[in-house]
């Protein structure tokens, strides 16, 4: 399948809501994600019982080679926080997040405040995390980082949306949680909340002014209601919108979670999702704030689960993670569910620089919404491995200091894929620019350049701006660029021809309003 190719015509000024689809394309670049499908089998129980427990693998691990260096040790992301106006902000809560209790499910795992320079620090250990900025009367800025990086975050003002919660009885809901939440292909981890925020009240009133540059979603959960999701959403700054919510009961899911003999298993962590349609090319899930653990005869019940297709995923560190679909309607009429433990598929393969020799210590991370980051290291053969991966096709990601490889790769059960990967080859052409916020040049910004390099995978580079807002990529091979500051929402593209020097300024001070077509999705739909 030839993947397709970055327009050259591409605007250089866009509304954010083609800039959100622009970013999609970025992370899906070359398969249109498959749907997982159910993964359930009938099985007659069997009568040994198993205990598993999930495992993060968001962090870097050393290979096997050097086992002296297998202890994480602790590292750090840094950064600085600006508003679009190009002034450093301080006080703004700098938090990252990884997948401790699931690959779908972003905890924090630590957090911090920036300084008065707008500076921040979080010592985290060796991974890969979701960074969150937030501050009041800010949009929240999300972006992905990786240990031992220098990021920026970048907070435009947020308009309001306000509004009130009732149950089904049009009564007002007096304790309540917003989360601000951003939509992502199910082809990418699980992107941790903009904002949670808790509401008490007599009268159900809830006032967000935490809103990022781009159309999210609301949820809203309460003690014994089963969570709601708002239309799409935005409003620019100064604009204020109004949004109601219903809450109510939700149904509850019952069943049984065994391995592949058909012997119940204990432990296994399970949630549910709401699968989210946006169009017929694009399928989104939430998390449905509904858990459970398996108990010693493998049986698990879900509380409060919202109507519509749900994903119901299950996690077990001897399994990979394993997804099957409900439709929950009426819910009297509901089926238990027997979910059956799947043992997945491997990605293996050889990592060479652009030298064509192998490259030991190199850094690769698969990600999907179901596994979140799962990171691993090449050994001295420049040789890796993941193991336990879904049926699904992941995002695989080759990270290097100066340049990174990005493919997509389909997992099949049972079966090992071999998936081998190089540093792009030096071309002689150069990408210059400038970011600025209106005439003011801004520094220690990080852009990011990509180009589409057909079966090679997707070439990315992130430079970083300096004290007079400017930036220069060098070697690169000739072909069509897309120039993104991905935590001002603000995008541009270029060619490279001949080996010749373009030009790509971001002016992250201009602002524009989505058009209203983007912002109703298709709710609890099928694509």
């Amino acid at each position: 399948m030839q993947p397709p190719a970055l327009r050259h015509d591409t605007p250089r000024r866009w509304p954010l809501w083609c800039l959100l689809a622009a970013l999609a394309l970025v992370a899906v670049l070359f398969f249109r994600p498959k749907h997982e499908a159910p993964l359930t089998t009938q099985r007659e129980p069997a009568p040994a019982q198993k205990r598993s427990g999930y495992i993060n693998r968001a962090q870097w691990k050393l290979p096997a080679a050097r086992p002296a260096e297998q202890a994480l040790e602790q590292a750090s992301i840094s950064g600085t926080v600006y508003d679009l106006t190009g002034v450093p902000l301080a006080g703004v809560a700098v938090a990252a997040a990884t997948y401790e209790v699931a690959g779908n499910f972003p905890t924090t795992a630590a957090s911090v405040q920036s300084d008065e320079d707008g500076r921040f620090e979080l010592r985290v250990p060796n991974g890969t995390y979701n960074l969150v900025g937030n501050k009041e009367g800010y949009g929240p800025s999300l972006v992905i980082a990786h240990s031992g990086e220098d990021v920026s975050l970048m907070l435009p003002r947020s308009g309001i949306v306000e509004g009130h919660v009732y149950n089904e009885r049009k009564e007002p809901i007096t304790r309540f949680t917003v989360d601000v939440i951003t939509m992502a292909p199910d082809s990418t981890a699980a992107p941790a909340p903009l904002l949670s925020k808790r509401f008490e009240g007599p009268d159900g009133a809830f006032r967000v002014d935490q809103l990022p540059g781009w159309p999210v979603l609301l949820r809203v959960t309460a003690s014994d209601y089963a969570p709601t999701f708002s239309s799409l959403v935005y409003a620019r700054a100064g604009e204020s919108r109004n949004v109601d919510l219903t809450l109510s009961g939700g149904c509850t899911l019952t069943g049984t979670v065994h391995d592949e003999k058909g012997a119940p298993l204990a432990g296994v962590f399970l949630d549910a999702e709401s699968r989210q349609a946006a169009g017929t090319a694009s399928q989104w899930s939430m998390d449905a704030a509904s858990q459970a653990q398996s108990d010693l005869e493998g049986r698990f019940r879900l509380e409060h689960v919202p109507a519509g297709d749900i994903l119901v995923r299950g996690y077990a560190s001897d399994y990979a993670t394993t997804t099957t679909g409900v439709q929950v309607s009426a819910c009297g009429d509901l089926a238990p569910v027997d979910l059956t433990m799947s043992t997945g598929g491997s990605v293996v393969g050889m990592v060479r620089g652009s030298d064509g020799k192998p490259l030991a210590g190199a850094r690769l991370v698969a990600s999907h919404r179901s596994i979140g980051f799962v990171n691993t290291v090449t050994d001295a053969e420049g040789r890796y491995r993941f193991e336990q991966l879904p049926p699904v096709v992941v995002r695989l990601e080759l990270v290097d200091p100066v340049q990174r490889n990005v493919t997509h790769v389909s997992v099949t059960e049972g079966r090992e894929v071999e998936r081998n990967l190089a540093l792009f080859a030096k071309g002689s052409g150069e990408i210059r620019g400038r970011v600025t916020a209106g005439e003011k040049p801004l520094r220690g910004i990080q852009v990011q350049v990509a180009c589409n390099q057909g079966e090679g995978g997707l070439d990315m580079r992130y430079p970083t701006t300096g004290p007079d807002g400017t930036y220069r990529v060098t070697d690169l091979p000739d072909g069509a660029y897309m120039v993104l500051v991905n935590s001002a929402g603000r995008a541009t593209s270029t060619n490279v021809r001949g080996g010749g020097v373009a030009e790509a300024n971001l002016d992250v001070a201009e602002q524009s309003k989505p058009a209203d077509a983007a912002v109703t999705p298709t709710r609890f739909s099928k694509d």
